[in-house]
């Protein structure tokens, strides 16, 4: 359980990073708020009864109604989500950040994808991750915490990224013919400008899928197994986050790769904290009785 402890100042970093995630979702969401309505037909991209949620609980988290229904619960997940931002209560901030936007995923699930699934994933263990401020004193070993909640993210997280590598064993372009990287940027749908140019250079197209496998088989291995206090334990943040960061710049996927690249705060190690000036606590003076 202690390899997978995590620093405290770390997590205080995925809580302001999760919020900021939360209410970027809802800017863009709020420019099509009659999709989550129950409005005339037409006006909504997917009917009401076009959902494979039909028991009761659900027919009530997921009722739509009204434009100003769904403007007073957008309203309401933003306030959870700024409320956890600042640290206010941030377990049950989290766990009314979830549910709210649980709902509006819920209300429209044709426009949701893979990066909609990894925020609420990560805001639910955000609900029993402790997420306050680190404590004022006790030294440096108060700034580790280790918890079944700890090692669920850091499993999930590492799951995610075994799972892809078990996705593209037999996959074609991946191990052996190294054309993925290519194969997606010669799509005008989701490339960018760069990644056009970078599709025009087959050799680096074969460097970045080559990297891509490596970063995904090395990064999760070595977030398992090496401790919060350890330098290496950047090694891993610094190539999935720099992975899902060039990946931003090659292709349009600016959902999963911000929440992708985020989460990774949680697991930078106390050392770089310490670097960058924000020093763990002095041990609470000791009275002679």
């Amino acid at each position: 359980m202690r390899l997978c402890a995590l620093d405290r100042r770390s997590l205080v970093a995925l809580r302001i990073v999760v919020a900021l995630c939360v209410l970027y979702d809802l800017i863009e969401r709020a420019d099509t708020l009659e999709f989550y309505t129950s409005g005339a037909p037409g006006s909504c991209i997917q009917p009401p009864q076009h959902t494979q949620h039909h028991a009761p609980p659900h027919l009530l988290w997921f009722y739509r109604g009204s434009m100003a229904l769904q403007m007073a619960l957008f309203a309401v997940a933003a306030a959870a989500a700024a409320s956890l931002g600042c640290g206010r209560r941030p377990c049950a901030s989290a766990l009314l950040c979830w549910v709210s936007l649980v709902g509006i995923q819920g209300r429209a699930e044709c426009v949701n994808d893979g990066s909609d699934k990894l925020l609420r994933n990560v805001l639910l263990w955000c609900v029993v991750l402790p997420l306050g401020e680190p404590p004022p004193s006790g030294g440096a070993a108060t700034m580790l915490v280790s918890s079944a909640a700890t090692a669920g993210l850091t499993l999930q997280l590492a799951g995610m990224y075994a799972a892809l590598l078990v996705q593209r064993w037999d996959a074609p372009g991946w191990w052996a013919e190294q054309s993925a990287v290519h194969y997606a940027l010669v799509s005008p749908f989701a490339s960018t400008a760069l990644g056009r140019h970078a599709a025009a250079l087959p050799g680096l197209t074969r460097c970045l899928t080559t990297a891509g496998l490596g970063a995904e088989l090395l990064a999760p291995l070595l977030l398992l197994l090496t401790p919060a206090s350890h330098p290496l334990r950047l090694l891993p943040v610094a190539l999935l986050a720099g992975m899902h960061g060039g990946v931003r710049l090659l292709l349009r996927l600016p959902g999963f790769t911000r929440i992708a690249a985020g989460v990774m705060l949680a697991f930078v190690p106390s050392h770089t904290w310490e670097a960058l000036g924000w020093h763990a606590p002095l041990p609470a003076p000791q009275h002679a009785s």
